[in-house]
């Protein structure tokens, strides 16, 4: 494999080499290959999976935008991460089409947790004491810990802060699409054990298995789009429209 690569001072573990960046500020994955026209064909093929539940969502409420407007949101920016994903793991010539994968889906993660904490809250801005601590911890872990582990430990932090409020949620509505939420969790568990495990020498694919993570990602987010699908929907229901 050639590869032009950034190099930074501090590397910890035996995946060095993962810390390293290309040209496109993007890591270097067990898959990347520069000599191929398709540099990461495993991982830009699985990121389209990620544009399938947006794509199927949408058009499951077409009809009803109204309704469900932080619901079309999120297919919105999920349709972007997806598209951005597949251009920056299949290419890997451009920092902006980095931005599109990762940004997106930061921001759909931030914006689901603050959504369902406000649910939780009698006063929104409590929401407040909950987000700006975890974005305070996360930038002590990008601080001390290597850079890939940084991310999956943030990716962690989001996962946990929402599913507390889910599981407040759960308790209050009797358990109403239970099933969408736990498939939702080990799903999003999976997907970040196979991320991790892309950046050590116990990878057992050829290509590596951060296209796996985009597999279960893909998933989980047709799960996460059901559960506030219907959790609006159960909204409408209860007390109308707004």
């Amino acid at each position: 494999m050639a590869w032009e690569i950034i190099s930074y001072p501090v590397f910890q573990s035996q995946s060095d080499w993962y810390n390293q960046r290309l040209p496109d500020n993007g890591p270097v994955y067990t898959e990347t290959n520069t000599d191929n026209l398709i540099v990461e064909p495993w991982n830009a093929v699985s990121s389209l999976l990620i544009i399938i539940p947006a794509i199927y969502w949408m058009l499951r409420i077409r009809k009803d935008f109204g309704n469900f407007k932080f619901l079309f949101y999120c297919i919105f920016l999920m349709f972007i991460c997806g598209t951005g994903s597949t251009l920056y793991h299949a290419l890997r010539a451009s920092k902006f089409f980095l931005y599109m994968d990762i940004l997106p889906a930061a921001t759909i993660t931030l914006s689901i947790s603050i959504y369902f904490w406000i649910k939780v809250f009698k006063k929104w801005w409590y929401v407040l004491f909950v987000i700006i601590p975890s974005l305070f911890t996360r930038s002590l872990f990008f601080r001390y810990l290597p850079q890939h582990t940084a991310i999956n430990v943030s990716y962690a932090i989001s996962g946990i802060i929402t599913a507390l409020p889910l599981v407040i949620i759960l308790f209050k509505t009797g358990f109403y699409k239970v099933n969408y939420v736990i498939i939702t969790i080990v799903l999003f568990i999976l997907a970040l054990i196979f991320r991790e495990i892309d950046a050590t020498q116990i990878s057992f694919l050829p290509m590596g298995t951060h296209f796996l993570w985009h597999v279960f990602s893909g998933f989980g987010a047709y799960y996460i789009l059901a559960y506030l699908y219907h959790f609006r929907k159960r909204e409408i229901i209860r007390f109308g429209s707004s």
